[in-house]
């Protein structure tokens, strides 16, 4: 019992600095003006499948009713050790396709690790031509979300001019 003795100041201790955690997260928080989640939501763009209409999905919808009750009537005429062999059957091939992309994945990553040490020790000007590659990829990723943010306050200050 010597190991819990003060176990009750330190749940003290903890509660008081949750406490002021909870005061200081109060302090500062930002008020988000009103009207400001629909003014979000108007700023996005257009779903390119909003516009279709829901009776283009009845026929998928029928096929995969059609195909899940041909599934159930399957196994259901099977009997037990049919079904039971074909969930079994359906377990390897999810196992298998995530074995076969682990596999793919380790051998993409050692083909791309050992291209880049036989280039790397074949060349010393090989690391700057790769961080002037990596710097100029970064710079082309910023400009283009900066031209997304630009051409969306654009927008977005069009909308409220047409109000």
């Amino acid at each position: 019992m010597k190991d819990l003795q003060g176990t009750d100041q330190l749940g003290e201790s903890f509660s008081e600095e949750y406490d002021e955690l909870d005061r200081l997260l109060a302090a500062y928080c930002i008020p988000v003006r009103e009207g400001f989640a629909e003014l979000v939501m108007e700023a996005l763009p257009e779903v390119a499948h909003s516009h279709r209409k829901v009776g283009l999905w009845a026929a998928a919808i029928a096929l995969l009713i059609g195909f899940a009750g041909g599934g159930a009537w399957l196994l259901g005429t099977g009997g037990s050790a049919s079904a039971v062999g074909s969930v079994a059957a359906i377990a390897d091939l999810f196992v298998t396709a995530l074995l076969a992309g682990a596999g793919l994945l380790s051998a993409s990553w050692s083909g791309l690790s050992t291209t880049l040490k036989t280039a790397a020790s074949d060349s010393p000007s090989f690391l700057l031509v790769l961080g002037f590659a990596a710097t100029t990829l970064g710079f082309v990723l910023f400009r283009l979300l900066r031209r997304r943010r630009a051409l969306q306050t654009v927008v977005s200050e069009d909308r409220r001019d047409e109000r």
